[in-house]
């Protein structure tokens, strides 16, 4: 204690609002994502600065936040599969640049 009072705990939550998403798991070698699989499906997930928690959706649940929101919201949802496949890109390009000079 300093001066006769104890510290007081600094907290510094910088947590955003659930949202609503897709959970997939990544294959990557050297940091390069080279393929992806369906981990959970549909999840809800909240996220900070140090983690990412996601909570899965049972199909009772996502009944009932469907009807919450009133329309389905994977409806139209579109997975960006170039931010989980650039790796392949790279790879073509470097073996297409080595068969060019020759060095293959």
């Amino acid at each position: 204690m300093l001066g006769g009072r104890a510290p007081q705990p600094r907290i510094d939550f910088d947590a955003r609002r659930p949202r609503y998403g897709y959970s997939v798991r990544e294959w990557t070698f050297l940091g390069m994502p080279f393929g992806w699989w369906t981990e959970y499906g549909y999840v809800l997930y909240a996220e900070d600065r140090y983690e990412l928690v996601e909570v899965p959706l049972a199909d009772s649940v996502a009944a009932r936040f469907r009807k919450e929101v009133g329309r389905d919201m994977g409806q139209g949802f579109f997975f960006p599969f170039w931010a989980h496949a650039w790796g392949w890109l790279y790879y073509r390009s470097v073996v297409r640049r080595r068969a060019e000079l020759g060095l293959i």
